[in-house]
């Protein structure tokens, strides 16, 4: 019976392996792997790397063997140990090479990850790394971010091969092949051989999406809220994030791991803690809590006391005073008003989201009904900005935000944008002892907070929804998207 692997390559497909260690290669099973299943190629990255000398004794005999061992640092050993097995899994390679006139039989090495957003660094690592492998069949992975994409074509024009990984749409391909073929257009002009220079993009569908969103959604504060955000590809983020990827080992999550290793080889910062089961969570507590207290001190907000909270507290009590003397909220003259939206503080939601630049976030606080209606339309909103701009995002419900991420909205640094979103309530309660309604203590807390923040030098802009609630949300959303 013939193997199924193998008739894999009758339908025009090729089948790589992603992973290497010394041991396959030694072993033999390299070799039974290209000719009992029809192997054509191997891909690499640091993390396999990490896995195959951290998790085996392969290594051992070589690490002993190394010239000048101590000396070198652990990021030149491991490239020695790597390059070795990257050279010996090429020569094995070759056969497949040669047969099959130079389209397949490839090994694969990536730059650092740390260079993914360093074009010129990205180019002069590849170009050394191609030197010192020095097999022909070889191909250098890059990153197809965007200081990666002038980098693929700048190798490509020097005749280098390359192998483009951490692609997650198809605009983001689209560039990559224009940047092979301008790379091709400039051998050609040089006088190179086009028919000698090969490159793969490797578009990975199972890193598309993988979202925390679902577990986030049992979690009720305001917090949670907060950060209730899908992880999106590496590309989607700017160089200020710092990623914390608490992982629990008894219930591992494969998709959310591939998710993570494609953040790392980014470049992206990722610190992972491993729990050995559900009861360590109560240490995460109070890690998180302390971790919580020391970032606080270092943006400079105290985090035992909330002063800004307060200075909202005093201005809702002075509006729901005047509300007891005068029956109504003061209104403030909308900037202007469109079919189903009114905004205070600036003429277009497009415009004032479009102030947040590098080392901004953008947060939706929204003063209505916490459904889950409304809590999946405001994580579907929070991504359109920050995915054009590569800033972080957050929401917020209020009141409820406000004795948490309220007190850093106002007392931390000024690098918030900040658009308020407020809508008259279908039903609402008198406050027993009061002239004043819940609804209208809702409204003077929203009024007050936006004072705060504007006080504050914050840039904020209120959003009124009109009487037609889901139109004044379709119409939101339409202005968000076009941001």
């Amino acid at each position: 019976m013939s193997n199924p692997l193998k008739q894999v390559g009758d339908f025009g497909q090729s089948l790589w392996y992603d992973y290497i260690r010394r041991g396959l290669i030694e072993s033999g099973e390299l070799q039974r792997l290209i000719d009992e299943d029809g192997l054509r190629g191997v891909t690499s990255n640091p993390s396999i790397f990490e896995k195959s000398i951290s998790g085996s004794t392969d290594y051992v005999a070589s690490v002993a063997k190394v010239d000048g061992l101590e000396d070198l640092d652990p990021g030149d050993l491991y490239e020695t140990l790597a390059i070795k097995d990257i050279q010996d899994a090429a020569d094995i390679l070759r056969t497949v090479y040669d047969s099959l006139d130079r389209r397949d039989g490839y090994v694969s090495l990536e730059v650092s990850p740390k260079l993914a957003h360093d074009t010129e660094a990205t180019q002069a690592e590849a170009e050394r790394l191609w030197k010192r492998v020095d097999r022909e069949n070889l191909m250098v992975k890059v990153p197809g971010t965007p200081q990666g994409i002038p980098a693929i074509r700048h190798l490509i024009g020097q005749g280098i091969k390359v192998n483009v990984t951490l692609l997650f749409s198809r605009a983001t391909y689209g560039e990559v092949a224009q940047a092979y073929i301008a790379g091709l257009q400039d051998l050609a002009a040089s006088g190179g051989d086009l028919s000698r220079v090969a490159s793969v993009a490797s578009f990975f569908v199972s890193r598309i999406d993988a979202a925390a969103d679902e577990r986030l959604k049992e979690i009720g504060t305001p917090e949670a809220d907060a950060l209730r955000e899908p992880l999106g590809a590496p590309d989607a983020y700017g160089e200020d994030r710092l990623f914390a990827y608490v992982r629990l080992d008894e219930e591992p999550d494969a998709q959310q791991d591939l998710a993570v290793e494609a953040l790392k080889e980014a470049g992206q910062a990722v610190v992972t803690i491993s729990l050995a089961d559900r009861l360590d969570v109560g240490g995460e507590i109070f890690r998180w809590e302390l971790a919580t207290a020391v970032a606080g001190s270092l943006i400079g907000i105290d985090p035992f006391d909330q002063p800004d909270v307060e200075a909202s507290k005093v201005a809702t009590r002075e509006l729901t005073d005047e509300y007891e003397d005068t029956g109504e909220l003061p209104e403030e003259d909308a900037s202007t008003r469109g079919e189903n939206i009114a905004l205070y503080g600036a003429d277009d939601v497009a415009g004032h989201l479009g102030q947040a630049g590098r080392g901004d976030y953008v947060a939706l606080l929204f003063y209505g009904p916490r459904t889950e209606e409304r809590r999946d339309q405001l994580a579907k909103l929070r991504t359109h900005v920050p995915d054009a701009r590569r800033v972080a995002s957050c929401v917020g419900f209020g009141p409820r935000f406000l004795h948490s991420t309220g007190q850093a909205y106002k007392g931390g640094p000024n690098s918030g944008v900040f658009l308020q979103i407020t809508q008259d309530d279908a039903a609402d309660l008198d406050v027993p002892g009061q002239q004043y309604t819940f609804g209208v203590v809702k409204a003077a807390q929203a009024a007050g907070d936006l004072t705060v923040l504007r006080e504050r030098g914050r840039r904020a802009l209120r959003v009124h929804l009109g009487p037609d609630v889901e139109a004044g949300w379709s119409e939101l959303t339409k202005a968000i998207e076009g941001a």
